[in-house]
């Protein structure tokens, strides 16, 4: 998922997203992995944070086939009772003690009872995203004027 890059500086001198005041001090502002932070909780929490001014529902439907191991927005049509496709915001909002739900699902399907190992793996793999450490990269400052190298 890579690093994240900040940019610590005095709340009184930072501009921000959002309606809420900044905590008084020093505040650490994200100036790289933004987009990425952002989709990891809508799909997480199944809605935007209350900064995203974009549209909502791109944070709802995302499911994952245990087999293909695609990301897919929800079709009825192609995914309707297909055990195979999993709602990704349920299993994240779930956690491991979900995992046993989707188990007894898949299970009772003879078809997909051989591979049911498998999908377990792929399934907390998922799950893991929500504990990757990441790099983050700060910088510091007062100035709102940041050179690149």
């Amino acid at each position: 998922m890579g690093g994240l890059l900040v940019w610590a500086t005095e709340s009184k001198t930072a501009a921000h997203r959002g309606d809420g005041p900044l905590a008084a001090g020093v505040v650490k502002l994200l100036l790289d992995g933004q987009q990425r932070m952002t989709s990891l909780y809508g799909v997480v929490r199944g809605k935007p944070p209350k900064f995203f001014d974009g549209n909502a529902r791109a944070f709802t439907g995302l499911r994952f086939h245990l087999d293909t191991q695609t990301f897919e927005f929800y079709q009825p049509v192609k995914m309707k009772d297909d055990p195979l496709w999993i709602d990704v915001t349920a299993l994240m909002q779930k956690g491991t003690a979900g995992l046993g739900e989707f188990v007894t699902r898949l299970t009772a399907q003879p078809a997909q009872a051989a591979k049911v190992g498998d999908y377990v793996g792929r399934l907390s793999g998922l799950l893991g995203v929500m504990e990757v450490d990441l790099h983050v990269e700060e910088v510091t400052g007062q100035t709102r004027r940041l050179t690149w190298l």
